[in-house]
Parts: C-alpha cells; structure tokens; sequence
C-alpha cells in the first residue's frame, strides 16, 4: 500500500472507531489541496471515495490556496531565503528588520465593514483573526486602533523558507 492508501485506511478506521459515523453518512472531504491529499487517481480524497466507493464533495480550503500563491509571488520577487529567517532581493532588503515594529503610515479609509461578534472572532484561527483586523483597520482607516490585534507569526516549511504573517 503506498502512504495515501495507508492514511486514507487511517482516516477511516478513525471514523468508524471514534466518531462512530458510518461512511454511508460522509458527504463531503475537506483539506488543503496539495497533490498528496487531492490527486485525481493517487491523492487520499481519491483512496477515500473509493474505500467509500461513491464519489464525494471535496472541499479545498480556498485560504490555503491563496497562501500557496502569495508564497510562490513572494520567491520569485524576493529570489527565495537566505536563512531560517532572511530574505534575497529587493524584497528582502525591505523587509530585514522587524516590518512589525515599524511606525503605521498614514493612510485614507476605504470602507468599513460590520464588526463580527466576539465569539465569532475567538473562534477564528490566528491567519483569519489577523485578516479580519487588517481588514477593520483598512476600513477605519485607523490602524493604530487594532495594532495590539494584530500578530506576527513566523513559520519555516519543510523547504526552509520562511513565512512572515
């Protein structure tokens, strides 16, 4: 068995064991969209379907696809990483010191948009939570009001290339 068939098994042992839901009753896959998990004969949503053997709804996370870009933009223009965390390029000389401790720049509002309740923020992940502020602050067009808001996480891939959020 190859390493998609074995975390697709996985998954539905899982399930069935502590879920306890028939697979009868799955409807729709959810996950990320690299080629491991949504390969049309090879990916784990495929080995899924047919441990199933129906087809599913697959939903890819639309977010996580946005990223994929940004970071694939990002190299280019900044021709890639020297470091855990330093970048090459012109790109990377703009950003070489903490872009988060730098002062706010003036800026005109360009909308606003409805606040969310707070448990709806709280139970946003820390990337969406961060968009959401963003956004508030573009809108109010005071950006100093949600600084303490915002976060700054780094992360390094597998590849070592640095994510800065």
């Amino acid at each position: 068995e190859t390493p998609a068939q074995l975390v697709a098994a996985g998954i539905m042992a899982y399930f069935t064991k502590y879920c306890m839901i028939s697979p009868d009753n799955i409807l729709v896959l959810g996950t990320d969209g690299c080629s491991t998990n949504t390969g049309r004969l090879k990916g784990i949503m495929r080995f899924l379907e047919k441990r199933i053997g129906r087809p599913l709804q697959w939903s890819i996370c639309s977010l996580h696809r946005l990223e994929l870009g940004l970071k694939k933009l990002a190299k280019f223009y900044s021709g890639g990483t020297i470091s855990n965390d330093g970048y090459k390029g012109k790109l990377g000389e703009l950003v070489k010191d903490d872009v988060w401790k730098r002062p706010i720049t003036k800026f005109e509002k360009i909308g606003s948009m409805a606040a969310f309740p707070k448990h709806v923020v709280a139970s946003l992940g820390s990337d969406a939570r961060t968009l959401y502020y963003l956004v508030l602050a573009a809108g109010s067009g005071n950006a100093q009001r949600y600084k303490d808001k915002l976060v700054c996480l780094k992360v390094t891939d597998g590849d070592g290339y640095s994510h800065r959020r």
